[in-house]
């Protein structure tokens, strides 16, 4: 008698029984969209429980797809470019029950694109820029309409805005005048203001903080307390930790900002990337240090050392942060005392998904116990032949934390639909096709 594995069993009855997947639990291949290679699914999407995504297959290009988990749910949503060119969807963004995103229909170029997730509801917004590309992305919800960055060919890249409509997209502001552009980024809502940075100069760039109101005259720079421009050669990682707002100049200076200019203000001096909001306060790596903030000088405190090894893969986590150090997973609320390994070694990706109380992400064990090694094969990290990303979950406890498959799968993008999990995975010698696990 044939002994199949989970795994197996779950793709089998995926292809022998379509539209029945959806009730499997544990990692089963949803469909294999390119039978004759990978459909190498990217941009992972969730919207109103349906995953939308990039993928090709079917003697077609990249396009748009989607699907609900079943073998029958998972369909090409249109053929944006016919033939085997492929419209290759990018940057997609699901926002007020709308996807959008950029793609090339072979006609007008790379354009603004909208969908609802049918054929007849996926449609070429606006060609922004006739003749040419205007490539938008950064698509940021902001008091009722759709924020991004694009090019017209003629005033640069600049601040646009649009209601998914062609009447209704339009340049927010050439706010460097001419054909020169401002390059925004960072698109972060923050109250009544959506803020972001530009970004002029070729050699040393320097960025400079803008806020909008969504009008011309309400674009200008966010000053400080002294009503200075903030600028630096990087002005990043805006973050909004409840009603304060975060940032990094230069990567020596931490920033907050009560959304006043009277409280923008310089709260440290010193090396500081990748903020993190947890609930009212922020962390942030130092060099090989973990920090945090509340938000002023006084709270911007030293929580662990690890020396040789530093801090990744961060993501808030049931009020704590969750990282990882050592090739371990780690919990803190923000004291020494409360900053604590809970699993045993295992390296994680930089991308994390969470349904109810688990914390999900691609990761590959680094410990014998967890069989990733080959037997008689050195210690991480000199595998032979390197290890490859499987999905992994935690619960915020050693017990809890570990892998639940496929093995050897060399996933990517783990996004959270509903109660399940979806990913990118290359196992069970279907190729790199779409994948999903139901807890």
């Amino acid at each position: 008698m044939i002994k199949l594995t989970p795994v197996v069993a779950a793709l089998v009855l995926a292809l022998l029984i379509p539209g029945t997947a959806a009730a499997a639990t544990g990692p089963y291949l949803v469909r294999d969209i390119d039978t004759n290679g990978s459909s190498s699914p990217i941009e992972l999407t969730a919207m109103d429980d349906v995953l939308y995504f990039n993928a090709k297959g079917g003697a077609k290009g990249r396009e748009l797809w989607r699907s609900d988990g079943t073998f029958d749910g998972t369909r090409r949503v249109k053929d944006i470019r016919p033939g085997t060119g492929g419209g290759s969807p990018w940057n997609l963004a699901a926002i007020g029950g709308l996807l959008y995103f950029s793609a090339d229909d072979g006609v007008n170029g790379r354009e603004l694109w909208v969908s609802d997730g049918t054929g007849i509801g996926t449609r070429l917004v606006k060609d922004i820029n006739p003749g040419g590309d205007s490539t938008p992305f950064h698509f940021t919800a902001f008091n009722g309409s759709v924020y991004f960055s694009a090019s017209d060919g003629t005033t640069g890249r600049e601040l646009w805005r649009t209601d998914g409509t062609t009447g209704g997209t339009a340049r927010v502001k050439d706010i460097v005048p001419g054909a020169t552009s401002s390059n925004p980024g960072a698109l972060t809502p923050f109250g009544d203001k959506l803020l972001f940075t530009i970004t002029a100069g070729s050699v040393n760039p320097v960025d400079t903080l803008y806020r909008t109101d969504g009008t011309a005259t309400g674009t200008k720079p966010f000053r400080d307390g002294a009503g200075h421009k903030i600028t630096g050669q990087g002005v990043n990682w805006l973050t909004v930790a409840e009603s304060r707002l975060f940032f990094i100049v230069n990567e020596t200076e931490l920033w907050r900002s009560n959304g006043t200019q009277a409280t923008t203000k310089r709260i440290a001096q010193m090396n500081a990337w990748e903020l993190v909001d947890v609930g009212s306060r922020v962390f942030f790596h130092s060099g090989e240090e973990l920090w945090k903030s509340d938000g002023t000088a006084a709270t911007t405190n030293f929580v662990a050392n690890f020396t040789n090894s530093g801090v990744g893969a961060s993501h808030e986590f049931n009020g704590e942060l969750f990282f990882f150090a050592f090739g371990e997973p780690w919990l803190s609320d923000g004291t020494p005392a409360g900053t604590h390994q809970i699993g045993k070694q295992v390296q994680a990706d930089t991308e994390f998904a969470i349904v109810g109380s688990t914390i999900y992400f691609g990761g590959y064990a680094t410990d014998d116990d967890f069989g990733a090694r080959p037997a008689g094969q050195q210690a991480f990290p000199s595998f032979t032949p390197a290890p490859t990303l499987t999905l992994w979950r935690s619960d915020g406890t050693a017990a809890g934390t570990y892998s639940v498959g496929p093995p050897d799968a060399n996933m990517h993008s783990v996004v959270a639909v509903g109660d399940s999990i979806f990913f990118a995975a290359n196992a069970d010698g279907a190729g790199t096709e779409l994948w999903r696990y139901v807890p």
